[in-house]
């Protein structure tokens, strides 16, 4: 009996922690600049509870109403874009 190893590729789980980012924001109404869904994967440095937890504490500080930018992911993560560049 043979084990075949199976490598998982890291773009594919960037894939599934975007479309579940995307799918929580479109669930709950969150509106988002371009770039946001991947600044909160990269400052969460591919950690989905963390990802989700940065995106639940910028809609709750921002508000409701307001777009998410990249700069928002940024100072709640304390991180700038040239951390993740």
């Amino acid at each position: 009996m043979s084990v075949d190893n199976y490598s998982i590729n890291a773009c594919s789980e960037d894939d599934m922690i975007l479309q579940r980012l995307e799918k929580i924001c479109g669930e709950e109404g969150v509106k988002f600049e371009s770039g946001v869904l991947k600044a909160l994967m990269k400052t969460s440095e591919g950690d989905l509870r963390r990802a989700i937890t940065s995106l639940q504490s910028c809609y709750r500080l921002k508000g409701s109403e307001h777009v998410l930018r990249v700069q928002d992911v940024e100072e709640i993560s304390g991180v700038s874009s040239e951390h993740y560049a």
